[in-house]
């Protein structure tokens, strides 16, 4: 009787493994280092391949998926899997010190069988932390920056730890593969910068040149905002519970069905990624300047990156609808019962260049949970939804605890902020679109529409609702001394962003559902998007302009 074998394998916390003592320079060693954990186009140089090789496993081993820091193996001989597995978990932790990951394996008679049973086991089995090496006593010194064991000692930085010394092995950008991924033809690594500071040089070239190679950020003026983007695709999960059904009915399809997906997945982001720096990054790029981003991390449809704040939602609106168009042509290709196509989610942090990254992602990865959440909510079950956003700015301390509501003695809660919007100006939903924010922009801009008493009112809504509705009134008064068609306009798109809102009462609140006990105002998101000199799409009609 035919049997197969399999072993799972899943990096987790990469955010954390690529931020872990917030120095810019390691993120690009860190990436690379899980970029090479699988990556197959350079088979001379991936972890994966080689240790396939030492135990002589590259013809009896199988793949499912092997990108983004994962693979799924499968086999149907149970000794040679068991010897790559072995192997595979010590080169790991020797490759990337410090890389937290899941493994599980299992047996069947199909591979979908055995691919159950491997992740049964690694979700049992994720529960267990495995120690870090190398393994610190209680007297051994320890990283500043990290926490963890000490390894080397920094002429400069003083004592550094194994995973640091690692990453910095793989930080020369000239010879990192996957900035490849995120540059369109004709743009390569010298293209990108390297570090936020002209005195302190991110990378040490030493492959090209004699000296330092350093590309500082380009900001504008004084203005050292970015933005920290965390995308991950919508609905991956439904996708492989239809794809598992289609298994069930032809089992022998499991390898080339799964294989077909990532693949498809994979080549979606990688294609929008570029496409987003052709349509956001490279018009507004200056003679002799970098592009205005920092590519962090890109495995299957999960990404990172930083860019400059002006362009961040014009970044993300380039690569939704590239990541859109480009799965629907390869999910068609597939001639499977999928969904039309993909879509994505995003989390955006504004904050200063000199805030600490690490924690600036992990609330990109909250919002863009939120987003996505929020996505499902509008849809049937088993339908794709749509691509969403969720920004914040950090203007305090950089905290996790960003969509705290203020809350009223009468239970309502009020939200200087819409939360999530939808991307795409085809959908309909209860969620507000992006394109009517940027409208409202627009309108603010206007000379008549001075921003200077919306932000004092936005102060007064947080601070004194008193104050707040006498201010509100007072405006409303002013504002139709002017032209009618200014204000007119405001309520208009206003009211396309809220459904709910009414320009008689005492606060420009509304819930997004009638009943709904949580109200909004979307003056607070217009704030943000002024504060970080939101570049407006030349879409905007001449109508939003006024």
């Amino acid at each position: 009787m035919n049997t197969f074998h399999s072993f799972l394998f899943e990096v987790k916390s990469i955010q954390k493994y690529i931020f872990l003592g917030d120095r810019l320079r390691d993120t690009i060693g860190a990436s690379e280092l899980i970029d090479l954990l699988t990556n197959e186009k350079i088979p001379e140089e991936n972890l994966l391949d080689n240790v396939l090789s030492v135990v002589a496993a590259k013809d009896s081993i199988e793949f499912s998926r092997r990108a983004g820091g994962a693979f799924y193996a499968f086999s149907r001989d149970a000794i040679v899997l068991a010897r790559f597995s072995a192997l595979w978990s010590l080169a790991v932790q020797h490759w990337a010190p410090g890389l937290s990951f899941d493994m599980g394996k299992g047996s069947g008679k199909t591979m979908l069988e055995a691919f159950d049973t491997a992740r049964r086991n690694m979700q049992s089995s994720s529960s267990h932390p495995r120690a870090f090496l190398p393994l610190g006593s209680p007297i051994t010194l320890r990283t500043p920056r990290t926490g963890m064991a000490a390894t080397k000692n920094h002429s400069h930085e003083g004592a550094i730890d194994s995973a640091t010394v690692r990453k910095r092995i793989f930080s020369d950008l000239s010879t990192a593969g996957f900035i490849d991924r995120f540059s369109p033809p004709g743009i390569n690594w010298r293209d990108w910068p390297t570090s936020f500071e002209p005195n302190e040089p991110d990378l040490q070239n030493s492959q090209r040149d004699s000296k330092p190679f350093n590309q500082i950020f380009p900001f504008v003026g004084e203005n050292r905002s970015v933005a920290m983007i965390h995308a991950d695709g919508n609905g991956m999960g439904q996708i492989l519970r239809q794809l598992k059904g289609l298994v069930e009915s032809t089992p022998d399809r499991f390898q080339e069905l799964y294989k077909d997906f990532s693949n498809a997945v994979e080549c979606s982001t990688i294609q929008a990624a570029q496409e987003a720096v052709k349509i956001a990054l490279i018009p507004y790029r200056k003679p002799g300047e970098p592009l205005a981003a920092r590519p962090i991390l890109l495995g299957g449809d999960d990404v990172i990156v930083i860019v400059r704040s002006d362009l961040a939602l014009h970044y993300i609106q380039a690569f939704a609808s590239a990541f859109e168009r480009e799965s629907a042509t390869r999910l068609r290709a597939l001639n499977c019962d999928l969904p039309p196509k993909l879509t994505i989610g995003f989390g955006v942090v504004y904050l200063l260049a000199n805030q600490p990254f690490s924690l600036a992602v992990q609330v990109a990865e909250k919002l863009m949970g939120h987003a996505k959440n929020d996505a499902k909510k509008i849809v049937p079950n088993g339908q794709i939804p749509p691509s969403t956003v969720m920004f914040h700015r950090v203007t305090g301390t950089l905290s996790c605890d960003v969509l705290e509501p203020i809350r009223r003695s009468d239970h309502t809660t009020l939200e200087l902020t819409m939360g999530t919007y939808v991307l795409s100006t085809e959908f309909t939903s209860p969620l507000p679109k992006l394109g009517d924010l940027f409208a409202l922009q627009a309108l603010l801009q206007h000379p008549a529409m001075a921003h200077g008493p919306i932000r004092q009112l936005l102060n007064l809504l947080e601070s004194s609702p008193t104050q707040a509705r006498q201010s509100w009134a007072r405006w409303r008064f002013l504002m139709k001394e002017k032209p009618s068609e200014i204000l007119n306009k405001f309520d208009e798109i206003m009211k396309q962003l809220l459904p709910q809102y009414n320009s008689q009462k005492a606060l420009p609140y509304a819930p997004l559902e009638a009943q709904s006990p949580h109200h909004r105002t979307p003056l607070g998101d217009v704030l943000t998007l002024r504060a970080v000199n939101n570049l407006l799409p030349e879409n905007i009609s001449e109508e939003a302009r006024v």
